[in-house]
């Protein structure tokens, strides 16, 4: 169904709240949150979990409201979406147009994926690198044990078949430093995968160096396990 991007939206509840209820039901919010007479009908019969939702969504604005005004200060706010999530989440608004719930959408995951960051940030050695080979050796051997893991739709840092979303796994390694290996959602090993990561795993193969909002991080686009 297509929808008058112009035309505004009015929900009972934050919008964001009520993406908490949708992914808690499994339900896309970007197949349905267009329609807000039918969200705010579904809100309505889940009115008990609707005032726990909407503290949570209270917290991930404010998350995001300093977190964006720290970057404003610092001079690194440096994306569209950023400049404009930080003026949407500033005002004060009863009615949202089309853009407004896109942006919004997107924060329940946004903010579980930064408070893993947050997390590694304060566990882990996140320093700049400053010894790594070129080209990456491809027998670099080291024990992981997750930290967490979130799904992401941007910024894959692995080869894949298209740009949909997938998983983000991250996990510490001997030396304290972050690692991320990046999966597929429908790879047909994801429940071997699940079970087997809950427990230190030995890998070998080629890791590699990047940075994501100041946290430093190996990748490993190919890899074998070599045991648990």
């Amino acid at each position: 169904m297509l929808f008058d991007v112009t035309e505004p939206h009015v929900y009972d509840y934050d919008p964001i709240a009520c993406c908490l209820l949708l992914h808690s039901m499994n339900h896309d919010p970007a197949r349905i949150m267009f329609d807000s007479e039918r969200v705010n009908l579904l809100c309505s019969k889940h009115t008990g979990q609707m005032i726990a939702y909407s503290k949570q969504a209270q917290q991930i604005r404010e998350f995001y409201k300093n977190k964006y005004m720290m970057y404003s200060l610092k001079g690194v706010l440096n994306t569209s979406f950023r400049r404009d999530l930080l003026a949407l989440l500033s005002e004060n608004k009863k009615n949202y147009v089309t853009d407004d719930i896109r942006q919004l959408m997107s924060l329940p995951r946004m903010y579980h994926e930064d408070r893993i960051l947050s997390d590694i940030e304060e566990k882990c050695n996140t320093e700049s690198f400053t010894n790594f080979k070129v080209p990456r050796p491809n027998d670099t051997r080291s024990q992981l044990s997750m930290i967490g893991v979130h799904t992401k739709k941007s910024r894959r840092i692995s080869r894949s078949k298209d740009n949909s979303e997938y998983m983000c796994y991250w996990f510490e390694d001997e030396a304290n430093r972050p690692n991320l290996i990046e999966m597929d959602m429908d790879n047909p090993f994801r429940n071997i995968w699940r079970e087997l990561v809950q427990h230190t795993i030995t890998v070998v193969g080629t890791r590699t160096e990047h940075s994501r909002d100041q946290v430093n991080f190996y990748s490993w686009p190919t890899f074998e396990i070599l045991d648990k």
